[in-house]
């Protein structure tokens, strides 16, 4: 794919939600951001403050667009809904705890598990995140296609060299950008991790690999985050 112009693209997860809190599984489903939430999105806007955004793209869930109108707050910049940027789907498990899903479910639970525990620290070649156990849930495969579907659109929207793009996500799902840029299996994503409204930055350069320039930057929280 030939792109028009190089972008900055700037990543980061919705700020700490009630289920964050109570350990529960989010998925597709929904939770409200907290106090505290709300006060790491208006802090990682302060820091955004000069960064001169051209556009801001967020998932098409309620947590994502409370954190992404916080983080713009004072700028006439519209906010673009995109399911394809949702978090990975987790079926008939999602608001649930694993206290939960272990005492519903044990059998599926402890295979979910062994699955997990094929990969060590020496040897992470096993695809068992590609492949879910979770009853109407997905695969990590399916949440990398949307992904890549999600930044082709974002970069074919971009015309000006060095365009500023804010993307307000997931966790999980948020990880693939990461494994994209450095034309990594999905199953990579298990080598990252990102708090909440964090700082990711990457630089896609036309005709150049990607460079990741900051991964989980949290310089911007304050006191009592």
């Amino acid at each position: 794919m030939c792109y028009n112009a190089n972008v900055h693209l700037y990543l980061t997860r919705h700020g700490e939600t009630q289920w964050n809190v109570q350990g529960r599984i989010q998925g597709w489903g929904n939770s409200p951001l907290t106090a505290r939430g709300r006060e790491q999105a208006s802090q990682l806007g302060q820091r955004l403050a000069d960064v001169p955004l051209k556009a801001v793209y967020c998932s098409d869930v309620d947590r994502t667009r409370e954190t992404a109108e916080i983080i713009i707050a004072g700028r006439q910049i519209e906010i673009r809904r995109m399911s394809q940027l949702r978090e990975t789907c987790w079926g008939r498990w999602e608001g649930k705890t694993a206290a939960e899903i272990e005492a519903a479910e044990p059998e599926l639970w402890a295979r979910f598990i062994a699955r997990g525990s094929q990969m060590s620290e020496h040897d992470d070649s096993c695809e068992w995140e590609t492949q879910t156990l979770v009853p109407g849930g997905e695969t990590l495969e399916e949440v990398n296609r949307r992904i890549s579907e999600a930044l082709e659109i974002i970069r074919e929207s971009a015309q000006d060299d060095d365009d500023r793009v804010l993307v307000v996500g997931h966790g999980g799902s948020l990880r693939l950008f990461l494994t994209l840029a450095l034309d990594l299996p999905p199953r990579k994503i298990r080598r990252w991790h990102l708090d909440n409204a964090s700082l990711s930055h990457i630089l896609y350069l036309k005709g150049h690999p990607p460079v990741i320039q900051q991964v989980n930057d949290t310089g911007h929280y304050g006191g009592g985050i």
